[in-house]
């Protein structure tokens, strides 16, 4: 049906009544067109549509007078393999392994699973345990009048924060993004002594890293031990860090007699200090685990070294790529669960090997 009429020579906007437009959408959605925004546009009936808009409001409004069968909208389904513990867990492990859990940069199979199962990635974050403002790219946009209401209430509950950790808060990054310095925006919001800035007691003498031979003490192997049993004893900090800020000659007798602090902690009893992963140190932890017989499915070593499995993330990229890389027989380990068989028969996709025929023996 046209929708103008011809009064002469001239044509005319028809004027389109509700009955009128009723009966053009029964005729349009019996010759196949589907009656929905883009097929009406496709189909070249854009003035149909506007008429839509004008009488009728809504789509959905039309379709209902018209008495058309609900619209059918297919959606990309979920893979049936999510579940909520299946989210959950995988955000969880993400967000151990020093991964990205802004909504943007996660793959769109868990974005999708989390929206179906939660309503929202939001939802999901929080249901995790997680703090959804921490895993946003950018913070939250804010008016001079909002980061000046935050500072102070920053301020009020925290008179103790430090101006260093200020600068990487949300509300100070915010406060510099907006006024171009914390002391502007601290100046606007009308605070003053805070953040409490760090400064060296000035009764503590600063110790000179170039001093005097004279003025050296040179301790023996015995003496050392004793002066680190002695400040741990006393509850002092005997980290490398610290015994080199407030006592140089004992740190530098430890590297005379024992080599490294570790060596010198072993000495006396205590337990080795924090070490770097480095990628060597990775594949020497895992190939230990692998001898020690233990399991070298991901859950497992999540639950039992949780350092160890974020450091493989960091250092090798997977763990199935770590163990193809130190412990290539690997697929022919004992297997003892089901979650390990999975892993395996992973494993060996990937190295382009068959799989075994029948089901595996178990230890």
């Amino acid at each position: 049906m046209s929708p103008t009429t011809t009064t002469g020579a001239e044509p005319t906007r028809k004027q389109w009544t509700e009955a009128d437009l009723v009966a053009e959408l029964r005729q349009l959605h019996a010759r196949g067109v589907r009656i929905t925004s883009r097929d009406l546009l496709s189909a070249g009936e854009s003035k149909v549509l506007g008429a839509i808009a004008r009488l009728l409001g809504s789509i959905d409004r039309a379709r209902e007078l018209a008495r058309l069968p609900e619209l059918v909208i297919q959606r990309p389904s979920t893979p049936a393999r999510w579940s909520t513990a299946k989210v959950l867990h995988e955000i969880r492990r993400r967000h151990i392994a020093g991964l990205s859990l802004a909504s943007s940069r996660v793959p769109p199979n868990l974005r999708d699973a989390a929206i179906t199962w939660f309503g929202s990635w939001q939802r999901a974050i929080e249901d995790a345990g997680l703090d959804y403002a921490a895993t946003r790219v950018k913070p939250l946009a804010r008016t001079k009048r909002q980061v000046g209401k935050e500072l102070r209430e920053l301020a009020r509950k925290e008179p103790t924060m430090s101006r260093a950790r200020l600068r990487t808060h949300e509300v100070g990054v915010a406060a510099i993004r907006r006024y171009g310095s914390l002391d502007q925006a601290l100046e606007a919001a009308g605070i003053s002594a805070w953040p409490r800035r760090r400064r060296r007691d000035s009764g503590t003498p600063r110790v000179s890293k170039l001093r005097p031979p004279e003025e050296r003490r040179i301790l023996s192997r015995a003496e050392t031990e004793k002066a680190l049993r002695r400040r741990d004893a006393e509850g002092r900090s005997v980290a490398e860090s610290a015994m080199q800020r407030d006592d140089p000659d004992l740190m530098n007798a430890i590297r005379r007699h024992f080599g490294s602090i570790n060596v010198a902690r072993e000495a006396i009893g205590l337990a080795p200090h924090y070490q770097r992963w480095t990628v060597e140190r990775v594949t020497t932890e895992l190939r230990v685990r692998h001898k020690a017989g233990k399991s070298m499915a991901p859950e497992a070593i999540l639950r039992e070294a949780p350092a160890l499995y974020r450091a493989i993330w960091r250092k090798l990229g997977s763990v199935g790529a770590a163990i193809t890389r130190v412990v290539p027989g690997a697929e022919d380990a004992p297997i003892r669960d089901e979650r390990r068989v999975l892993a395996m028969i992973r494993l060996r996709k990937r190295k382009g090997l068959r799989g075994r025929r029948g089901p595996p023996s178990r230890a």
